[in-house]
């Protein structure tokens, strides 16, 4: 009889907690994307690493890697105003011995809008940028070098998982435009971006 009363008192006090946990969890949901509150973000797409390419027969290995810190504040309940600051390495080394770089930096102003009051949170956002780019290129004849600048806009819809009140995970499919005056260039795609969310306040 102790032995079942004793097992009684552990499922109790175990259902306990969990109900507790839910109940804290749930409680802290609200205040993640409340007005007022402040984030740090670091993002960046899929498109990054290494491959091997071929220019005009000759093989080569392209290096590339991308980082996006941001700052979102939310003015209103759900609705988030940020400024960030895409930054892009890409350079390429060939087996003639020739190489060429590009990098880049991006200043980004963007909102983005939450949905719901779970854990997980479905947005959408989009965002304009300002694009500053310098690329070099080295071969037998010497070096060359070249700066643009060119304009984005981005699209972008996805979810966000808050781990706890501070702590959010977001991943999301974007549209991305770019256009480029000077060389006549445009280019546009669709990007998977993940994220790391960290509250402030």
């Amino acid at each position: 009889m102790n032995i079942h009363n004793n097992y009684l008192l552990t499922i109790r006090i175990l259902l306990a907690t969990i109900a507790a946990i839910a109940i804290s969890l749930s409680s802290n949901v609200f205040g993640q994307t409340s007005q007022g509150s402040l984030y740090v973000r670091g993002g960046s797409n899929m498109n990054m690493g290494f491959s091997k390419i071929k220019y005009d027969g000759v093989e080569a290995t392209n290096l590339n890697f991308n980082f996006s810190p941001s700052v979102r504040y939310f003015v209103i309940d759900n609705l988030a105003l940020g400024i960030g600051f895409p930054l892009s390495f890409n350079k390429i080394y060939r087996e003639d011995g020739n190489e060429s770089s590009t990098n880049s930096i991006r200043i980004t102003p963007s909102a983005v809008y939450f949905f719901g009051e779970s854990n997980f949170k479905p947005f959408i956002g989009a965002e304009f940028g300002y694009q500053k780019a310098y690329s070099k290129f080295t071969s037998g004849n010497g070096l060359n070098t070249n700066d643009y600048e060119n304009i984005s806009f981005r699209l972008d819809a996805g979810v966000a998982y808050f781990i706890t009140e501070r702590i959010g995970l977001d991943m999301g499919l974007y549209y991305d435009y770019n256009k480029q005056n000077e060389l006549n260039y445009k280019q546009s795609g669709m990007i998977i971006d993940v994220g790391f969310n960290i509250k402030l306040n």
